[in-house]
């Protein structure tokens, strides 16, 4: 790692420019440490790791162009503001991945252009307010804990969030997770808003099967604008008994700009293998399962 913290006293750690390391900072067991104005660069795996600490805060950094992304993870009450989390492409690549944190606060961050904006895993008490989600595969994605820690849950709040060109913004693959959206602007959402208040007349409900499908097989994104799975979000958007309905946003807004027609950030595949695919979710997309 370029820096590397275990058990320091008032870590403060301001400005900088780490490039080209494993990690670019690796704190651990490192309670009230502070990360401000750092920029990390192509870090081979994360670009901020962060393990078994309570009240750290990482603030207007810049990680870019990274292998994995940043990780905060096992730890409570970490504050993550104003960040810049960008360019991080892989099966599994995220801008951020919250793993088992307590109490987290999540707030105008950007993340952009990743394979998953923000992950989250049993992240207990997790709050996101206000961070520009943009042009990523999966915005966010709640995921299942690993074996061996199946009784954590996530509890997750999504308010304020700005939601543009992600092929799906969230995806929830965590059974029993408890999650609340309120206020969250979607580039996707039916433009109905009679009163001219700003927020849209009917919830929206932001993911689907198929995202939560497509987390596990990324390469999938390409297909999420097709009109086969268009046709099926769609539809469980609008029947209450399907299990994505109870994740609906009941305020939600509408953001100004439209999804590219496919996201550059996501993996590639051959158009032979994309037409077949396409086909087959277009036909039968009653047939996708998340697997265990």
């Amino acid at each position: 790692p370029g820096i590397t913290s275990y058990l320091p006293p008032a870590l403060n750690i301001n400005g900088g420019h780490i490039e080209g390391f494993m990690d670019g900072i690796y704190l651990e067991r490192s309670d009230g440490a502070q990360v401000r104005g750092v920029r990390i660069e192509g870090s081979t795996r994360y670009g901020l790791h962060v393990m078994f600490s309570i009240g750290v805060t990482l603030e207007r950094n810049q990680v870019v162009g990274g292998g994995v992304g940043s990780a905060v993870m096992y730890g409570r009450a970490a504050t993550i503001r104003d960040n810049l989390l960008s360019g991080h492409h892989g099966p599994m690549a995220f801008g951020l991945l919250v793993q088992e944190e307590q109490l987290s606060l999540l707030e105008g961050n950007r993340v952009e252009r990743n394979t998953i904006g923000v992950l989250m895993v049993a992240a207990e008490g997790a709050q996101l307010h206000a961070n520009a989600i943009e042009h990523n595969g999966i915005g966010v994605l709640i995921d299942r804990a690993p074996i061996g820690f199946e009784t954590a849950r996530s509890s997750v709040t999504l308010r304020g969030q700005r939601f543009v060109g992600n092929a799906a913004d969230l995806a929830v693959a965590e059974e029993g997770a408890a999650l609340t959206l309120r206020g969250n602007s979607f580039d996707r959402a039916p433009p109905f808003d009679l009163d001219g208040d700003g927020v849209l007349e009917l919830p929206f409900v932001a993911t689907s099967a198929f995202a939560a499908f497509a987390a596990r097989t990324p390469d999938l994104l390409l297909l999420a604008y097709g009109p086969g799975i268009t046709l099926w979000q769609q539809l469980e958007r609008s029947v209450p008994g399907w299990r994505v309905a109870p994740f609906a946003d009941p305020t939600p807004r509408r953001a100004s700009d439209s999804p590219p027609p496919l996201q550059a950030s996501l993996p590639s595949a051959t158009l032979a293998v994309l037409l077949g695919v396409s086909a087959l979710l277009s036909a039968a997309p009653w047939g996708m399962r998340r697997s265990r």
